[in-house]
């Protein structure tokens, strides 16, 4: 079974290897970072949301549900349309869209995009992936 810290390390790579593809640059939140002058860059959080204890019995053989949310912002130059944003979004949206990641018990399912437009310095969409894994204590 996956634990909190694991299934955030795979949804962390899970991102880095479908952006890394792009050669531009990208964060995760809470980590320092300045973002670049012209050029599209990425942050993903992930935000626990609720939980489920889905079995009885001894310590060590519970089986809890852990639901949640991964948030990807990417952000373009603004006044240049949205056909790169798209392009990025869509990138974004395979590598999770439906997904199980290997070697752990995280599972995609509905995976969204919101247009949230330009404030000035860039245009931002945001790309949530909905998650859930098993976790066993």
């Amino acid at each position: 079974m996956t634990s909190k810290n694991e299934a955030k390390e795979a949804m962390y790579l899970q991102f880095q290897t479908a952006w890394n593809t792009t050669g531009f640059p990208s964060t995760f939140e809470n980590d320092e970072f300045t973002p670049p002058d012209n050029s599209p860059w990425a942050r993903l959080s992930v935000r626990h949301t609720a939980s489920t204890q889905d079995t009885l019995g001894k310590v060590g053989n519970r089986k809890f549900a852990r639901l949640g949310s991964t948030f990807i912002q990417i952000y373009t130059e603004p006044n240049t349309g949205t056909k790169q944003s798209d392009a990025l979004v869509k990138l974004i949206k395979d590598a999770f869209e439906g997904v199980s990641l290997a070697g752990t018990t995280v599972r995609f399912n509905d995976v969204i995009d919101r247009e949230t437009g330009s404030d000035g310095k860039w245009y931002q969409v945001v790309v949530e992936a909905m998650f859930e894994y098993d976790e066993t204590k």
